[in-house]
């Protein structure tokens, strides 16, 4: 009997016991702890918690907190008042710390219904950088124990449909949404591991495309105290692509010491089209790389390497973001490099011809030259082939420097066709109107390849020099080939003329009248030079002259690279058996696009093979004149060079 009491007493107890929690926690007025949690909040980001929406313990089927309509302030120069809104939490607590010991042990958070905003101001600062006040609050409240970060000790954190908003205070183009972008996060779960780091899954939409994240990243304490580091192995899944990173920051809170290798696999690259905004290639890309430096002042990106189909690029890199622009020093260098399969959109790569809208080669389009102010550079890129359209260029060299809008290239260097050219430019687009300076030299052009290349009649085998000299200004192609200055000049060595060279000229008429020009066929060429002094976009010749076997030319006339005029006078001579020499006019008139080729009569243009004749002019000495011969005893005029200036000009 005696037992049965003591079991019922301790029953009794127990039940007491129990009750008593049950009433203690029904009636425990949880809106108590939100002065210690925005406190402790406040002293660990100085910002405000503000809670809104009541704050409420369900006890079934595990003891859990319930907050509803909290805020985060956000920094005082912010677009918005708050920088977090959330709409639901709940979390999941431990009843003894809670009841005895006063301390918040959080076993589980989950979050719904966020928006978050992220942003910069004009001058560059964030709105995530927190600064705890010198003085921490003295009404606290009860104490609540904290992690070392002053954050609520929590074992899994599940976030849901939470809206995250970037908002860049420093963009520079106007154009509605180009400042501000949004991306869902649909999941995302934090756990923490037995040795101390968390691990991570997540989800979300961008641009109504899927990313997902996978990985493991250290407790967020380093960005709340001075010198604490963050570590982080992610794995970032993106439509057809998977990004990996591993490393972290020395310093997180002042973003000092960054230290991450980055590799990236595309399969294709065109599967990030919707994503990215942009029309990309259809092939595979790799991209790894070692970031070093620290953030907001220059970033370093050693044992680079890019590859984009059978495209390479392989060096250093760096990006000063500590002046008033972002500069990029590069380093590179590429075995190959295909311009068609690599850098543009699938189908595009197409030969076409690129003339204006209305009929003229040189566009009156205005060139958008923003891009140039954004960014400084200093590059030099070596690439061993370059594929490009319609032609291989080989030994490709240069180095690119832009200060603020002002473009040079200094020097470029490349083989083109079996040619080597050589020079430098530059395009100053801070200037009014912008003003263009090149300067090109090529020695040993192959001319037959080049005109295969402008798909004109191959119709001369032979090699030649080149050098241009060109000043220009303007906004438009049109506008630049309009105003240029300069001089242009082609030397051409022996080489052949093929057959067709005769109705090229436009004296196929005289195949008939007379028979000797039936004969006609390949011919040797002896030498070949134009000289041209180029004023307001007018191109004056101010030498044009020919030799072959059977025929040698001479000519004068401009090319008024403004209006794309041609107005040419040319005066062949064909050397035939018997007849000494014959000279027919022929005039070539039209536009640069469309030129067209005519023998001039006594009476002007006709269309009878016959009329031909009545231009002929017979000079017994052509036979034996070469107007190549000499052309250094030829007094330039103007700012015309001599043929040994020019030669004296090319690379050897």
């Amino acid at each position: 009997m005696r037992l049965r009491m003591i079991l019922f007493a301790a029953f009794g107890v127990v039940l007491l016991a129990a009750i008593g929690i049950v009433v203690a926690l029904a009636t425990l007025d949880f809106g108590r702890f939100k002065g210690p949690l925005a406190a402790q909040v406040a002293q660990a980001t100085g910002r405000a918690l503000a809670f809104e929406g009541e704050v409420s313990l369900r006890l079934f089927p595990r003891p859990s907190l319930t907050v509803k309509d909290a805020t985060l302030t956000n920094a005082p120069w912010g677009s918005q008042p708050n920088m977090l809104r959330v709409g639901l939490l709940t979390a999941e607590v431990e009843l003894r710390p809670l009841l005895f010991e006063r301390a918040l042990h959080i076993t589980r958070v989950v979050l719904r219904d966020a928006d978050l905003l992220l942003e910069t101001d004009a001058e560059g600062r964030r709105n995530w950088d927190f600064t705890r006040p010198a003085v921490a609050p003295s009404d606290t409240g009860p104490g609540v124990r904290t992690d070392a970060g002053g954050l609520p000790l929590i074992d899994e954190i599940l976030l849901g449909n939470i809206a995250i908003t970037w908002r860049d205070g420093r963009g520079r183009d106007a154009r509605a949404g180009e400042a501000t972008r949004s991306v869902l996060l649909q999941e995302l779960k934090l756990t923490s591991r037995p040795d101390g780091r968390i691990a991570l899954a997540a989800s979300s939409i961008y641009r109504e495309q899927p990313i997902a994240i996978a990985g493991d990243l250290d407790l967020p304490t380093g960005f709340l105290a001075p010198g604490g580091p963050f570590v982080a192995n992610l794995s970032v899944t993106l439509p057809g692509t998977v990004i990996k990173l591993a490393g972290g920051l020395a310093d997180a809170r002042a973003g000092k010491g960054l230290d991450l290798s980055v590799s990236a696999e595309a399969e294709p690259l065109k599967s990030l089209d919707e994503l990215l905004g942009a029309i990309l290639p259809a092939t595979k890309a790799h991209l790894s790389a070692r970031i070093q430096g620290d953030l907001g002042a220059t970033l370093r990106a050693v044992e680079l390497v890019l590859r984009v189909g059978r495209s390479d690029l392989a060096g250093t890199a760096a990006l000063d973001l500590s002046g008033p622009r972002p500069k990029l020093t590069a380093d590179l260098d590429s075995t190959k490099l295909d311009v068609l399969e690599a850098w543009l959109p699938q189908g595009t790569g197409e030969a076409s011809r690129a003339e204006a809208p209305d009929g003229r080669l040189f566009s009156a389009e205005p060139l958008d030259f923003s891009a140039l102010h954004g960014l400084d550079a200093d590059v030099t890129l070596r690439v061993t082939l370059l594929e490009t359209a319609p032609a291989r260029v080989e030994q490709a060299m240069l180095r690119l420097v832009l200060v603020d809008g002002d473009l040079a290239l200094r020097p470029y260097a490349f083989t083109l066709a079996g040619s080597h050219v050589a020079g430098d430019g530059r395009l100053n687009t801070r200037a009014t109107p912008p003003a263009l300076v090149l300067d090109v030299a090529a020695q040993q052009v192959n001319i037959g390849r080049l005109l295969a290349l402008a798909k004109a009649p191959a119709l001369l085998e032979a090699k030649g020099d080149v050098v241009l000299a060109l000043r220009g200004q303007g906004d438009s192609p049109r506008a630049i080939a309009a105003s240029l200055d300069g001089t242009a000049s082609l030397v051409v060595g022996q080489g052949i003329l093929q057959n067709g060279y005769i109705d090229a000229l436009g004296l196929g008429a005289l195949r008939n009248a007379l028979p000797q020009v039936q004969k006609l066929a390949e011919s040797k060429l002896n030498c070949a030079i134009a000289r041209f002094a180029i004023a307001r976009g007018v191109a004056t010749a101010r030498l044009l002259a020919a030799d072959a076997g059977d025929i040698s030319m001479i000519g004068t006339g401009t090319v008024n690279l403004g209006t794309e005029v041609v107005a040419l006078d040319l005066a062949p001579r064909l050397k035939l058996a018997g007849l000494g020499g014959v000279v027919v006019p022929v005039q070539v008139r039209g536009t640069l696009l469309e030129p067209n080729i005519a023998v001039l009569g006594r009476g002007g243009l006709r269309a009878n093979p016959l009329a031909a004749l009545g231009a002929i002019v017979l000079d017994p000495g052509a036979s034996r004149t070469n107007p190549c011969g000499g052309l250094a005893e030829v007094p330039a005029r103007g700012a015309t060079p001599g043929l040994p200036d020019v030669l004296r000009l090319l690379p050897r």
